[in-house]
């Protein structure tokens, strides 16, 4: 009896870690995402009406449009230490999204394409036709 009560605190307790350390990565998830998609909108903002200039795999160098809110202003969009970023070429910078690992560019036919892949290997992606 007495090692039937062992065995079942022990099951018991290693039920109740699984379900909180699987919580806890979803909502760890969960947030992950959500930052992705306020850094998109974001991004969505500054690239409207823009002009690229050059797109290189890891680099985009635009002219923001007449709507943003310094228009006409040169900017590039990188990956630096660990985030994604936009500076402006003269200085300053803005990050978007942190805990990013690598990202790839590329501009197309008038269409923006960013691959990031991020810390625990999620690989997200956006397209936006410029």
């Amino acid at each position: 009896m007495i090692l039937y009560l062992l065995l079942s605190t022990v099951c018991f307790s290693v039920i109740c870690n699984e379900i909180f350390f699987t919580n806890r990565l979803i909502r760890q998830e969960n947030l992950t995402l959500i930052k992705w998609h306020t850094s998109m909108l974001k991004l969505d903002y500054l690239l409207a009406g823009a002009k690229i200039k050059e797109c290189k795999n890891d680099k985009l160098m635009l002219v923001s449009g007449p709507n943003y809110t310094q228009p006409n202003k040169d900017y590039v969009l990188e990956q630096y230490k660990g985030m994604i970023r936009v500076k402006g070429v003269k200085g300053g910078h803005m990050p978007l999204l942190n805990d990013v690992k690598q990202i790839e560019m590329n501009y197309h036919d008038n269409i923006f394409q960013m691959k990031a892949r991020l810390k625990y290997r999620r690989t997200y992606e956006y397209v936006n036709k410029i």
